[in-house]
Parts: C-alpha cells; sequence; structure tokens
C-alpha cells in the first residue's frame, strides 16, 4: 500500500488543533441558533436533528476545507482514503461491539456518580428520537465529518509532530472533551483512542468511519433488533434519571469481545500501511 504523503511542516499542532474544534463549536451553536430563529414551528426531536445535520455539515464542512488549505494538499491527498483490506471489517465489528457493551457500563456509572441534569437528558433523548433525521444526524453525518477533522487532520497533524502514542491520546482527548459533556466524553475519549490506534495502523479513514458509525448506531439497533431487554444497556434505561447497572455476564461478554477483536484487529492489519512519524 502506498503511504500518505507527509508535508513538511505538519500541522495542526497542539494549540492549532484546539482551535480547530472550539471553531467548529461556535459554528455549530450559530448555526442551530439561526435555524431554530428562522425555521416557523421548529419544535421537537425531528426538527432539532435536522438542524443537527445541517450544523455539522456547515461548521465542520467550514472548518474542514479551511484546515486543508492550511496544510497546502489537494484534498484527497490531505484526507487520507486508502483501501483498506476487507479482512479488517470483521474484526472491527466485534471491537466495536464489544467496547459498546463496556462503555455503556461506563456511562451507567458516570450517571451513577453524576446525575444526568434533567434539560439534558431530555436533549439527548430528542437527538435520539427524530427517525429519519436522527439516524442520518448521529450515524452518517457525525461519523463522516467528526472521522475527517479528529483523525483526518488533527491526528495526521500530531503523528508528524509527536511520538504515535502521545499523538493518538492527544486527538483522542480532545475527542473527548470536544463533546462538553461528562456524559459522553468517557466514552468519546475510549472509542477516541481505539480509533486513533486505528487510523495509525491503517493509514486509512475509511475503517474509521466505519467503526465510529457502528458505535453510534448500536442504540438505534438494539432497540430495532435485540428480542429481550438487557437490564443497564437498552436505551429505554439510558439518558434517564433512573440508573441501572448490567448484569455481570454481558460485561464480561463485552470485555471478551474487545478483547478479541483488538486481537484480531492487530493481526489483520499488520501489513497495512502504518504512519510515520517525522524526524
Amino acid at each position: 500500500m502506498t503511504m500518505p504523503k507527509t508535508i513538511a511542516a505538519p500541522y495542526p499542532r497542539l494549540g492549532q488543533a484546539i482551535g480547530l474544534v472550539v471553531a467548529v463549536l461556535v459554528l455549530q451553536g450559530l448555526v442551530v441558533f439561526l435555524l431554530s430563529r428562522s425555521v416557523p414551528g421548529a419544535r421537537g426531536a425531528a426538527h432539532l436533528a435536522s438542524f443537527l445535520v445541517v450544523a455539522n455539515l456547515v461548521s465542520f464542512g467550514l472548518v474542514i476545507a479551511w484546515a486543508v488549505r492550511r496544510m497546502g494538499l489537494p484534498f484527497l491527498e490531505a484526507l487520507p482514503f486508502a483501501a483498506v483490506r476487507p479482512v479488517v471489517y470483521g474484526p472491527l465489528i466485534v471491537t466495536v461491539l464489544g467496547f459498546g457493551i463496556l462503555l455503556s457500563e461506563a456511562d451507567n456509572l458516570v450517571r451513577w456518580i453524576l446525575p444526568m441534569p434533567e434539560f439534558l437528558a431530555e436533549a439527548f433523548r430528542q437527538v435520539g428520537s427524530g427517525g429519519a433525521a436522527s439516524l442520518l444526524a448521529v450515524v452518517v453525518v457525525a461519523p463522516v465529518v467528526e472521522e475527517l477533522l479528529l483523525r483526518g487532520i488533527i491526528l495526521r497533524g500530531f503523528l508528524g509532530r509527536y511520538r504515535p502514542g502521545t499523538a493518538i491520546f492527544l486527538s483522542a482527548l480532545i475527542f473527548g472533551a470536544m463533546h462538553l459533556n461528562p456524559y459522553q466524553s468517557a466514552s468519546a475519549l475510549v472509542m477516541g483512542l481505539v480509533l486513533g490506534w486505528l487510523f495509525y495502523r491503517s493509514g486509512s479513514l475509511w475503517p474509521c468511519i466505519f467503526g465510529h458509525a457502528l458505535f453510534n448506531a448500536q442504540g438505534f439497533i438494539v432497540s430495532a433488533l435485540l428480542p429481550f431487554r438487557i437490564r443497564g444497556y437498552n436505551p429505554e434505561t439510558v439518558n434517564t434519571s433512573t440508573v441501572e447497572f448490567q448484569p455481570l455476564w454481558f460485561d464480561l461478554a463485552g470485555l471478551a469481545l474487545a478483547g478479541l477483536g483488538l486481537a484480531l484487529l492487530l493481526r489483520a492489519l499488520r501489513r497495512e500501511a502504518v504512519w510515520d512519524r517525522a524526524p
């Protein structure tokens, strides 16, 4: 596989990466505010999810375009979409499902220690209950634009400046902080580490986008396909004031799936591209 091209002065450094994320958050808030004021009768979950789709496309799109221009590379060279062997995706599915179970329990623990405010719980419920608009916002748009910025630009730049472990950790920390609340930040931090390692090992955004989308889709998949209720895991028990912990057997199953998936991923990625740190 052809290695992605490096740039003479890797962009961004840490302070610049934080600036990119702050710009996204400011633009997101501005777009949502303008849409809520300009669309007559804009109320309910479907409207909110639709606003988030537009806000993410506009805010991330503008910031990504500016960052790519700053990198001084053509778009397709700046954002690596190298082909990855299909054998990678099976282990990736196992890994994401395992981490989904474990991070669901971590979310339960966070909400047990720090009860979620009702206004925030209601916001999460609305974002997740807007039908097709929610699916588009959470499972399609968010994974694509977040991976383009966080892994494709920020982590790529960090890998040219820092040791791989440091680069992956810093990008994951930024990814967690970007969510602006402890109820999502812990899961985002862990998944940022997994997706950052995946990007480093594969040199491609394709598996990162796929893994991110699958992780975000688990709530929808559980609601639609799981024929029985698992305490503390099904969506109706999440983001409410009542905290239920998952059965121990289910947590152990998540741990086994995550470990098995990572082991299989490591084996599948041995021959894939690896990012070299610039001297």
